[in-house]
């Protein structure tokens, strides 16, 4: 059953005025006028270090003002004080905190923390290259021309600065490490297997990634390993069998299968690349 609404006008009830109560034989400005006594401590809770103690923050810093020349002594309990700041708006602190970087794992990370893990050694002693001795990992460079004018090899110029790196570091000093783009990389790359591998077969590891190097940049696209490092050079590696057997580069079929096998781990293994390449 619903309510019905009056039909006929009705009055609100005024509201009644309000009684004020004054206390018995004393004005209301007689209240407001009277000073406290100073033994009286209900209420101070602003305290000086000094002793004093007062009902307000302004009483408490005038006091500091001309008895301490302005000076908070040790001890001075306020509301102000226990916040760590004085009246007026608060500052606004500049946050200088330099943002943390997450380290992002990766699938390979188990893989390398196994005490039996030696990738390089396994591969090279597997196909017979492996030396105690190694050899210089900036030999067997091709030459390279450019504008008609002979120029050192990209890769081979980081492995220079990665031989001078390595020697500070050698020698104690301190050495910065550099970004980790595509052609250093390759450089690493060069730099581990040169320490173990046997000098005929380096020279067949450095012309792997020279000509790697080339198809990546004239084949796909111009400074491919500046723009992407080497995540995705897994996915153009049987495409690049494919060129090197266009330009008749004389590789054994059963060695290069290998190296690009063993190269593909290699980069996913350091955590260069997410992509596994796996035997069928």
């Amino acid at each position: 059953m619903f309510r019905s609404f009056p039909t006929a006008p009705f009055q609100i009830a005024q509201q009644q005025p309000k009684i004020e109560i004054s206390a018995p034989n004393e004005s209301r400005n007689d209240m407001k006028n009277k000073r406290r006594s100073k033994s009286d401590q209900e209420g101070r809770t602003y305290k000086c270090g000094c002793g004093k103690m007062y009902l307000s923050y302004p009483a408490l810093y005038t006091h500091i003002k001309t008895k301490h020349d302005g000076i908070t002594p040790e001890g001075t309990n306020a509301p102000q004080f226990k916040n760590g700041r004085g009246r007026g708006r608060p500052r606004k602190i500049k946050d200088t905190t330099e943002p943390v970087r997450v380290q992002i794992t990766h699938p390979s990370d188990n893989i390398r923390k196994n005490p039996n893990f030696a990738d390089e050694i396994s591969y090279l002693r597997e196909i017979g290259h492996y030396s105690q001795e190694g050899t210089d990992p900036t030999e067997n460079f091709p030459r390279v021309f450019k504008n008609n004018q002979e120029t050192e090899h990209p890769i081979l110029a980081t492995l220079k600065e990665e031989s001078i790196l390595h020697e500070k570091a050698k020698n104690g000093e301190f050495v910065q490490e550099k970004e980790n783009k595509g052609d250093r990389i390759m450089a690493k790359f060069l730099w581990e297997h040169a320490k173990i591998c046997q000098k005929e077969f380096y020279k067949a590891i450095v012309l792997f990634i020279v000509l790697l190097y080339k198809f990546l940049d004239e084949e796909i696209e111009e400074n491919f390993l500046l723009k992407y490092n080497c995540e995705e050079v897994p996915c153009y590696l049987a495409q690049f069998m494919k060129y090197l057997e266009v330009i008749k580069c004389e590789f054994n079929e059963e060695d290069l299968e290998k190296l690009v096998k063993h190269y593909a781990e290699w980069l996913y293994s350091h955590g260069y690349t997410h992509i596994r390449i796996l035997d069928n």
